[in-house]
């Protein structure tokens, strides 16, 4: 287990087939890590990784009953039930999403994060670039400059996106609740 923000989970069975985990750790990873080496390790050596619903439920209830039920602890578990499944999937020679019943869908909208440009034109120019490489949705940040300037960007940007798909706007958290609303007001127009 090693990590500056994740902790890498690595489960080897007898057989030699290797399972990879990822477990969320912003804080503390070596915590995340000495929960998985010295509390659940010892609940999955011998296990038969097929099971993996019965070992998630066998990790969670040893740490629930001591109050231990989210943060690290399920950070932990999730790391490790991952790489459950990512041998379950070895083991059977199939992918997961087979192993959860099958797929939701084959295709998935993809948007384009982030609207490069320091002016309204350029931002206006990545859309138009965007659009030629057949994006649909577009995600542009605000928060960091003066309200009415970012509507402005706003504004210019959902001109150049037109009726070629979906604006979306993230705050990134900058406003509180009343410059939220406000915001909303405006966008929503």
């Amino acid at each position: 287990c090693t990590g500056v923000q994740r902790t890498t989970v690595r489960l080897e069975t007898d057989e030699g087939l290797v399972g990879w985990g990822e477990a969320h750790a912003p804080y503390g990873p070596t915590v995340t890590q000495t929960l998985i080496l010295d509390v659940f390790a010892p609940l999955l050596i011998g296990q038969n990784p097929m099971h993996s619903e019965m070992l998630w439920e066998k990790m969670y209830g040893a740490q629930r009953l001591r109050g231990h039920n989210t943060g690290y602890t399920t950070e932990a578990i999730s790391g490790l039930d991952i790489a459950l499944w990512d041998l379950r999937g070895k083991i059977t020679g199939q992918p997961i999403y087979a192993l959860l019943g099958g797929p939701y869908r084959t295709e998935i909208p993809a948007y384009a994060s982030g609207i490069p440009g320091s002016t309204d034109a350029e931002r206006q120019a990545a859309v138009r670039r965007y659009i030629e490489q057949g994006y649909t949705g577009f995600k542009l940040a605000i928060g960091r400059r003066d309200l009415n300037e970012e509507l402005a960007t706003v504004a210019a940007v959902a001109e150049a996106v037109g009726d070629h798909g979906q604006l979306l706007i993230d705050g990134h958290g900058a406003y509180d609740l009343g410059t939220a609303v406000q915001v909303g007001k405006e966008l929503e127009r």
